[in-house]
This record gives C-alpha cells, structure tokens and sequence, in this order.
C-alpha cells in the first residue's frame, strides 16, 4: 500500500498577516464589547457588581460546555453545502429578525435615555418647584424667575 505524498505548503509571512488581520474585526469587537459589558451592566443598568459578573460567568460557563458539542455535530455533518455553512444558512433568519426587531422597536418600549437623577440628600431643606416657569420669564440658578 503506498499513500500519495502529503503535500504541506508553509504560509508566507504575507499570508500569515493576511489571515490574521481578518479576525481583527470579530476579535477586536468581541473584546471591545466584553471590556465595557461589566461597566455597563454597572453603570447603565445598575445592578449589584457581584450578580453582574455571575451573569458573565454564567454565560461563559454555558459556552465552554455547549460548543465542543456543537463542535462534535458539525464535524459529523456531511452535506453538498459542506459541514458549517447549513448551519450558517439556518442562523440568517433568526439574527436578521433580531437586528430588525431591535432596530425597529417602538419608543415606549426603550427605556428613556436620560441619565437617573441621585437621591436627594436629608440634609436639603428647600422643596424643588414642580411647576415650571414660563417660557417668557428669564431665570438665573441665583435669581428668582421674573417675567420679561
């Protein structure tokens, strides 16, 4: 039994930089995304540090288990589209109902943009005005609102 010669071509050093500028985008991205995503959870959403770097550890966790899985079924997957681009194929209608939907979302379902005012502090005994002034007075932060 003798076997054809196995032919094994080196990458140029061209090649090499080539191939891996293209996964600046995804890698650089993912890891952008990842570097603000506690700051956010944080900051914008306001939960506790603690339950928002469980819910990051939780889906790490998920992904280390489930993607040698999903590994195993497309490496056995044998079809004329090849062993991953079904797989591809199946995913472009859910992610583009996604990016839809969430671009096309009514106003009263998204959450306001301004940012949340702090508490008021015990100690400030002036009672903020609930009316405003009207639109032809001039106000200062220092004078009292007169009409123009």
């Amino acid at each position: 039994m003798t076997t054809a010669p196995e032919s094994k071509r080196e990458l140029t050093l061209l090649q090499s930089i080539g191939y891996g500028l293209g996964d600046i985008y995804g890698g650089g991205a993912g890891t952008l995304i990842s570097f603000y995503y506690l700051i956010f959870l944080t900051d914008v959403v306001r939960i506790r540090p603690a339950l928002a770097g469980t819910v990051i550890l939780i889906s790490k966790v998920y992904d280390a288990l489930t993607d040698p899985f999903e590994g195993v079924i497309a490496d056995r997957t044998r079809t004329r589209l090849g062993r991953r681009r079904p797989y591809l194929l199946a995913g472009i209608p859910p992610e583009a109902a996604r990016a839809w939907s969430s671009s096309h979302s009514s106003p009263s379902s998204t959450p306001s943009a301004s940012p949340r005012r702090a508490p008021a502090s015990p100690s400030s005994s002036s009672p903020i005005s609930s009316t405003p002034p009207s639109s032809a007075s001039s106000c200062s932060t220092t004078t009292r609102c007169s009409p123009s």
